[in-house]
Formats: structure tokens, sequence, C-alpha cells
């Protein structure tokens, strides 16, 4: 502790606001301060997101019906009993993939605390507990939860913050590449592909909440064309198979 106290006092100044050429901070140390600095506002930045989203699923659960009230008084009233389905199918769906994240964040958060702890990276159930929220916004939660234990591993030595590196590496594939695969499954199918996509997008015009956003947008656009558009327009009750196409020989 008292060397991850001692690090950034020397780097970071009182306040991080402290001048690095002014105190004879080389550069090299300059710009370890900007990349710590915006890695742990942005950190505080995706928590207050999560917060927030956190408070409005608890209000949601509280009065669901309020809220498909106000939903469902813009559509016409000979379209109402539809969209009544479709909004609790979106709703069901929603609240399975949160189940899913749910349990995705407890397995990174534990896994990653008790990796810390035995490493003795100074702050180890801290770091741990924001990696696992962080795990709430896929793909880029789990970059952004690295870099302060990378960082604080660093005041060891460089080779504990390669082990840090290992650690996050080998948890977040087993969270992405086996837990998550398996939980959606059996909850709602969104390709992964579709994630990233959705994410770049959200990210760029909406910023961080907008990567937050972005997967549960995602499962109740899919909820809606395939409820709307492909059974009601098409007929289909699942989404049809690709077909193979003949090459003329």
């Amino acid at each position: 502790m008292h060397d991850a106290a001692g690090y950034l006092h020397r780097y970071l100044g009182d306040g991080w606001t402290s001048d690095a050429h002014g105190s004879g901070v080389p550069p090299a140390a300059t710009t370890i301060v900007a990349g710590a600095r915006g890695a742990v506002l942005g950190s505080f930045q995706l928590v207050a997101a999560a917060v927030v989203i956190g408070f409005m699923g608890l209000y949601g659960a509280l009065s669901p019906k309020t809220y498909a009230r106000v939903a469902l008084a813009v559509v016409p009233p000979q379209h109402r009993t539809r969209a009544r389905q479709v909004l609790a199918e979106a709703v069901r769906r929603l609240g399975r993939w949160l189940v899913g994240r749910a349990i995705a964040m407890a397995f990174v958060g534990v896994a990653t605390s008790i990796g810390l702890f035995f490493m003795h990276v100074p702050l180890a159930l801290a770091l741990g507990v924001l990696a696992g929220v962080l795990t709430f916004i896929e793909f880029f939660g789990a970059i952004v939860s690295a870099i302060p234990p990378i960082l604080l591993a660093l005041s060891v030595s460089p080779t504990k913050a390669a082990w840090v590196v290992v650690l996050f590496f080998g948890v977040h594939i087993v969270e992405g590449y086996l837990l998550t695969p398996f939980i959606a499954r059996t909850a709602v199918h969104f390709p992964p592909a579709y994630t990233l996509a959705l994410q770049a997008l959200f990210g760029a015009l909406f910023g961080i909440v907008g990567l937050t956003f972005a997967t549960p947008t995602g499962i109740v656009g899919v909820t809606i064309v395939e409820l709307l558009y492909v059974r009601d327009v098409l007929g289909e009750r699942t989404l049809p198979p690709l077909t193979k196409t003949r090459t003329s020989p």
C-alpha cells in the first residue's frame, strides 16, 4: 500500500494537477500521468453509467405497468394488444440477459479479486469489484478495468504488472468465450458481431453511456423485428435458415 501511495504521489502529484515538467518528472512519466488520469476518470464514468442504469432498472422493476402504459399510449388502439405482447417479450429477454450479465459480473469480480490478492496487488478487493461492475459493458469494460491494477502493479515491479495482464486476459477469456456463450445459449441469442457493431456505433454517437445501452437496445430491436416483421409480415415462426444456392456447371 505504501509503495502504491508513493507511486501515485511521485507521478500523479497532489490532486493530479501538478505540472510534471516543472517538478522535474521526465516526459515519459508525463505520458503515464495523462494515461493514468484518463483511465481512472474513464473508470469512474463507466461506474456512474452503470449506477444510473441500475436505478433505471430498479424503478422499472418496481412499477413496470406504469412504464408499459406510457409506451402503449402512443400505439393506435387496434394494435395495442400485439404491442403489449411484443413489449412483454422484450422485457422477458432483457430480464434473462440481465441475469446472464449478473452471473458474468460476479464471476469476474470474484476471480479478479482472488487473483490480485494472491499477487499482493494493492486494493485487490476494490479493483476486483471495479472489474466485476465494468463487465456489464461488454468488451470495452474489460479493457478499462484492467488499466488501474496494471498501473498499481507497476509500483511493485514490471513482472507483477505482466502477471496482472495475464490474470485479466485469462479471466475475461473464460467469461467471454465459455461462460457468457453458455448463458446466452439458454437466455437470449444475440451474436457477438452485432454487439461489437452496435457498441462502436453507440459509442461514437453517445459516448460511454452509449456503450452501456448498445446491447440491450439491440436486443429490443431484434425482438421487434422478429415479432412484427418476420412473424407477422413474413409469416415465419422463427428466423428462416440460410439455403444453399446451387452453382451452374
